[in-house]
């Protein structure tokens, strides 16, 4: 188990990695913020998003997600698009994959554990194979840089998440996973499906995701 690690303050306020318990590789684009809840006797107010923290997204579309105990969403995987995740209530563990032929951590992976008593937000960029198990019922808030309207089917992939390839010691069995999910391919599958998309189409985010530099 890796150390706690202690948010970097610089004078942009872009946290690159905040609190937050993680096994494996800590993968390079990510970004973890430790969000400050403000009391007083009314309650509190969080603020969960801001274009200055200069986080990995600029988001098109939310969504609140309700989960219940021993679920797990993913893996997924888009090419396109970037994603934020924010663990309200409840308990999660989140997993993570790099497939970006052009990042210094690819084929690397990571385990997040999450908690709606000290919330971190959690944004990655295109071309990072993610999911969520919840340890208990839970409720995440979700952003997405394209909206679901605009998905596309070669942006919309998917890897099994029991595949040894992917190096994520889950905490615990998920006892439910949706049909869908439950058919998903190999990790071999996924690699092979994203180097035909790249043969055929492009995008600004797939170009500073997927292209080595020079």
């Amino acid at each position: 188990m890796s150390p706690t690690l202690k948010r970097a303050v610089s004078g942009s306020e872009k946290f690159n990695r905040a609190p937050a318990r993680f096994e494996g590789t800590f993968l390079d684009g990510v970004n973890l913020r430790l969000l400050e809840e403000q009391r007083d006797t009314r309650g509190s107010f969080t603020e969960v998003y801001c274009d200055t923290w200069a986080l990995p997204i600029v988001p098109a579309q939310w969504s609140i997600v309700r989960s219940v105990a021993a679920t797990l969403r993913g893996m997924h995987l888009h090419i396109r698009h970037s994603e934020y995740f924010l663990c309200i209530s409840g308990s999660a563990c989140v997993g993570l994959y790099d497939l970006r032929p052009a990042s210094p951590t690819k084929y690397e992976s990571m385990l997040i554990h999450v908690n709606g008593v000290e919330p971190v937000a959690l944004s990655f960029p295109c071309g990072i194979a993610h999911g969520w198990l919840f340890i208990t019922d839970a409720i995440h808030l979700q952003a997405v840089s394209e909206t679901y309207a605009d998905y596309k089917g070669d942006d919309n992939l998917g890897i099994h998440w029991n595949d040894p390839e992917l190096n994520l010691r889950w905490p615990e069995k998920p006892k439910i996973v949706s049909p869908k999910a439950s058919a998903f391919g190999s990790l071999a599958e996924a690699r092979a499906k994203i180097e035909k998309t790249m043969s055929q189409a492009s995008s600004p985010a797939m170009d500073r995701q997927f292209q080595p530099s020079a």
